[in-house]
């Protein structure tokens, strides 16, 4: 099947690289490429224990000093670099977009940049839950209308419910009013009516803003036939962090050595260098049979190793690892000793 649109764009932009030596930048569009035409079930597919398979490319050998170099043609730094754009700019408020929806893979740091950008802009964000019913959604907004920001994570089912795509469309939109029509919602406003009890609003104004992470594409609602046109009408525009399982294993060997991921406990208490060092190493031996190839699998190895006793920590990081993986994954590691070396300079930083 020839190629049409933006995947013929990748793949002459690939041939190009190719064409002038560059051979790092033409496998970083090649990933990009295949991203692009693989099936949405493949990406929205996955379990807490074992992350969605990635695209496997064959990796080079590179020295993890020329990392810093790379990286900038890396998808996945490209794309969270636009994550954390589009962040400053919902949370300066000066443009007239209330919602900024972001997908990738769990555990890619989605979550992560977004409380560091609220930490950088003063802002304490709320991350909501609810049911996917419109009532409870409903809800949702009126308690925290008037915080600075609140953010959903993985609450797909809301985007699947015409009152609530609805709702959203309302708070956020130019109007900036939460408006719900519900008999459901009516019914029981009605009941609380009868009982004494101040019925709910089904009509007030938003002043929050709304950041909404997934695990999937916004393109997999499409698939849905839900219609988000006018949803991203009033978004920022949507990102999506994927690429390819090399790429992946470069961006958080990158981020943990230069910007200190895996540095601190979820209670903000440091990690030692050594059980830094330790976890690094684990995951950099481990890149090509690991299932946890993401950030979160380096931040739980070094909590591991800085916890737990030797015996229960064999036990658990082995159960992180299929030999099975190794034989389709293609990762070519860094040297222990240059792993090492760069992570002892930058934490003396």
């Amino acid at each position: 099947m020839p190629l049409t649109g933006e995947a013929k764009k990748l793949a002459d932009r690939e041939t190009y690289l190719r064409s002038k030596g560059d051979t790092a930048g033409a496998e970083a569009v090649r990933a990009q490429r295949r991203v692009l035409t693989m099936k949405q079930k493949d990406l929205a597919v996955w379990s807490p224990d074992r992350e969605p398979e990635l695209p496997h490319v064959k990796g080079e050998k590179i020295k993890l000093a020329q990392l810093p170099k790379v990286i900038k043609s890396n998808p996945y730094f490209i794309q969270m670099a636009k994550y954390r754009f589009l962040l400053g700019k919902l949370l300066e408020g000066n443009l007239n977009k209330h919602v900024l929806m972001c997908g990738g893979g769990p555990g890619i740091g989605k979550s992560y940049e977004l409380l560091a950008a609220c930490k950088k802009a003063g802002i304490e964000p709320v991350r909501v839950n609810s049911g996917s019913a419109p009532s409870a959604f409903f809800d949702v907004l009126s308690e925290y209308r008037d915080t600075p920001l609140i953010y959903m994570d993985d609450w797909d089912t809301l985007l699947t419910n015409k009152s609530n795509q609805a709702v959203i469309k309302s708070a956020f939109g130019p109007e900036r009013r939460a408006v719900l029509q519900s008999v459901k919602l009516m019914n029981r406003d009605a009941k609380a009516g009868t009982e004494g009890t101040n019925a709910s609003e089904t009509n007030f104004p938003v002043n929050t803003k709304l950041v909404w992470l997934s695990n999937k594409n916004v393109s997999y609602f499409k698939e849905q036939q839900v219609d988000l046109a006018a949803i991203l009408d009033r978004s920022f525009p949507a990102t999506f962090v994927m690429s390819s399982d090399v790429d992946l294993f470069h961006y958080v060997v990158y981020m943990t050595v230069w910007h200190g991921i895996a540095s601190k406990g979820e209670d903000g208490s440091p990690y030692s260098l050594a059980a830094r060092t330790e976890g690094l190493l684990w995951y950099n031996e481990n890149c090509n049979r690991s299932l946890k190839l993401s950030f979160r699998g380096i931040e739980d190895a070094v909590d591991i190793i800085a916890h737990d006793n030797a015996k229960d920590k064999a036990r658990t990081l082995a159960a992180w690892t299929d030999q099975r993986i190794e034989s389709e994954r293609h990762i070519v590691g860094f040297t222990e000793a240059e792993l090492k070396a760069e992570l002892k300079r930058q934490h003396r930083r």
